[in-house]
């Protein structure tokens, strides 16, 4: 078993996820919580069962400072040049692999509510584009869609759009990427469903963080707004 570590944040995880499996076909994945990341002991519990759905991925555990073949944080002193995040993984250590080529690098169960066919969700981080989501609500059914999320983003969405769109609770990363799996499309900002959408290939429309834009993968379904 080939040991790796990473301390997130939970989109880095899954953004790190194409390099354990060029690395290794049974990866044991230590994800550190001592750092000044948002991972904690609760967050790698949500994300363990969907790693451990990768066949690729054997075990997930707390890093407790032992060593490990792969320190996958390597990925945070890569120059980024406009690159996506998946790259710098690969180029931390030296893999010559282009991202696009390597989708899906995800596997999910597939489940959304009957009459569901859209997945929304818009963290509070990383926003930059109001007026797309204010014409997205207008032009959609609304009525076939889900928000995923933090409880909170989606009381914060509704109010600041002036619309209802079902919260459909997802307990775990797990849950999350089965709605996106599920889906016909998915509407987001950057964020851990983003990532998860974009490692099952899903298509997606991306409001871009045009400060921090680590997230575009060219010749993908993404439409950058």
């Amino acid at each position: 078993m080939i040991t790796f570590k990473h301390s997130g944040d939970l989109g880095d995880i899954i953004y790190s996820l194409p390099t354990v499996r060029l690395l290794s076909q049974d990866a044991h994945m230590l994800l550190d919580t001592t750092t000044d990341t948002k991972l904690t002991e609760a967050s790698v519990g949500s994300i363990s069962g969907l790693l451990l759905e990768q066949e690729y991925v054997s075990k997930v555990s707390i890093y407790k400072g032992e060593e490990v073949d792969y320190d996958l944080d390597k990925f945070r002193s890569v120059p980024q040049g406009g690159r996506n995040l998946v790259d710098l993984h690969l180029d931390a250590f030296n893999l010559s692999q282009n991202s696009d080529n390597l989708k899906p690098w995800l596997k999910a169960k597939y489940y959304l509510p009957p009459l569901k066919k859209v997945v929304i969700s818009r963290s509070c981080r990383y926003q930059s584009n109001h007026i797309f989501w204010e014409q997205l609500c207008k032009t959609i059914n609304l009525d076939e869609a889900v928000f995923i999320g933090h409880p909170l983003e989606h009381k914060v969405f509704e109010m600041a759009f002036g619309v209802k769109v079902d919260y459909h609770t997802t307990a775990t990363l797990s849950d999350a990427a089965e709605a996106i799996n599920a889906a016909e499309t998915v509407y987001c900002n950057q964020s851990c469903i983003h990532a998860i959408a974009q490692g099952l290939n899903q298509s997606i429309t991306l409001e871009l963080f045009r400060l921090w834009p680590n997230t575009t993968f060219h010749g993908s379904k993404v439409v950058n707004v």
